[in-house]
């Protein structure tokens, strides 16, 4: 016990001397205030606005000078005291009195709660309709429950109009809005979507296809499908014998012509590609469209068959693609109006073996 005794008093001794020698002060050198504030000493004079002063609180200096506080600065509740001192290392300059290094501390820095993000129907329409990736398309299938008919299926409206109404909540179909060219003809009082030009195109934007310009009245605009991106990639139901997946247009359709279309736009024209994608843009609208004025799924699906078997109708659009490579230029070159009224009137309009199964 007596070594422990022997030290305790050891420094008990220390500790008595230690408490009789006062520390000098020094002009612009830290001090303690009223409450304990931390002050800096300085001419009384200098101690400023919104500060105070207190005596004999820097010993070894002059008279006037004294330890001057100030316990409320800046905006978001900070003290004036030297910049060693500030824990949170966040201070502000200009608003205390004394040396450069006494500075307003501030509490530590939060970052100021984070705007929620700007939720973006586009992209979550998208999102939505990437999974049904995988699910086959058959005309005129979909609802806003899913896909529709045995087997499960959509098309390409139905595909994107199923979407809109998961996301949204509207239903496309009971506005009689799904048909593709009656969502892109649609006035925008009806419609609720903007049309924006096609160089603006961004992923989660409704794109639209057709044969000519975007026409309306009429039907034209036979596909609907989502950007992917800001590119060509798009994400679709594309056609009979495809499922739902991402496709690309270029290298494919090299449209000429660009034009408007609901959120966000349609890009449409006469295609310059080989014969069997200028077949497929051509024989596709032509039945489509026919067969929408008369409702008839079946003979959609036997037109369609039709079409991919006949030999000779291949063979004729295969011809006319040799024209329109030659045919290169812009958009206006009437000669490439010309042979869309061909193509129509010789194509289109005739069928694949010279009849209209579905003539009016």
């Amino acid at each position: 016990m007596k070594p422990v005794f022997l030290i305790l008093s050891l420094l008990s001794a220390g500790f008595a001397a230690a408490s009789n020698i006062t520390e000098r002060s020094v002009l612009n050198g830290a001090c303690t205030g009223a409450d304990g504030a931390p002050g800096v000493c300085i001419h009384k004079d200098a101690c400023g606005s919104g500060a105070k002063f207190i005596n004999n609180a820097c010993p070894g200096t002059p008279d006037e000078v004294k330890c001057c506080t100030k316990t409320s600065c800046g905006s978001a509740g900070g003290n004036c005291r030297f910049t060693s001192q500030c824990a949170s290392r966040n201070t502000q300059s200009g608003l205390c009195p004394g040396p450069v290094d006494f500075k307003c501390c501030l509490p530590t820095k939060t970052d100021p709660d984070p705007k929620p993000p700007t939720k973006d129907p586009g992209l979550a329409i998208l999102a939505k309709a990437k999974e049904a990736v995988g699910v086959p398309y058959r005309f005129d299938s979909g609802s806003c429950s899913g896909p529709t008919g045995n087997p499960k299926s959509f098309d390409c409206s139905g595909l994107v109009s199923w979407a809109v109404c998961q996301v949204t909540h509207r239903s496309l179909f009971d506005e009689n809005l799904r048909e593709t060219y009656k969502l892109y003809c649609a006035p925008e009082s009806k419609s609720k979507y903007k049309k924006i030009p096609f160089s603006q195109r961004r992923a989660g934007d409704a794109v639209f296809f057709g044969p000519n310009k975007c026409r309306c009245p009429g039907r034209d605009v036979h596909h609907v499908a989502l950007m992917l991106d800001s590119g060509t990639r798009i994400w679709n139901a594309l056609k009979r014998g495809a499922k739902v997946r991402e496709d690309n247009f270029k290298g494919k359709h090299d449209y000429q012509n660009y034009d408007d279309g609901p959120r966000r736009h349609c890009y449409l024209g006469l295609p310059r590609a080989w014969g069997r994608l200028v077949y497929f843009a051509i024989g596709s609208c032509w039945w489509q469209t026919r067969v929408a004025k008369k409702k008839d799924k079946k003979a959609a699906e036997d037109l369609e068959a039709a079409l991919a078997d006949s030999a000779s109708y291949r063979e004729e659009v295969i011809q006319l693609t040799g024209m329109l490579r030659g045919m290169a230029g812009n958009a206006n070159d009437p000669r490439g109006v010309e042979l869309a009224k061909y193509i129509d009137r010789q194509v289109v309009r005739r069928g694949p073996n010279r009849s209209d199964p579905l003539s009016e």
